[in-house]
């Protein structure tokens, strides 16, 4: 902040100092700054969820998709295999 306080020219009146000095005794004495619990639990729990939502949806999505290919290479395969 000094550089701040340098560019408005006039110093910190003793009142100022003073509200400043109570300001972050009592941020030191409640705790203010402190991080929070991150929740990485809820996080976790939140990540696994949307990753089984994500793979149901691609499931569901791509269904039908094999579907075609395998039955035509199924039965090629039993037309050659029923031939010999």
């Amino acid at each position: 902040m000094t550089p701040i306080f340098k560019l408005t020219g006039t110093p910190l009146a003793s009142e100022e100092i003073l509200s400043l000095v109570a300001f972050l005794k009592d941020c030191a004495e409640k705790g203010a700054g402190r991080p929070a619990e991150s929740g990485v639990f809820e996080y976790l729990v939140a990540g696994v969820a949307g990753l089984v939502a994500m793979l149901v949806a691609f499931d569901w999505i791509w269904r039908g998709r094999f579907r075609g290919v395998r039955r035509s290479m199924v039965e090629r395969a039993i037309a050659e295999g029923a031939g010999r």
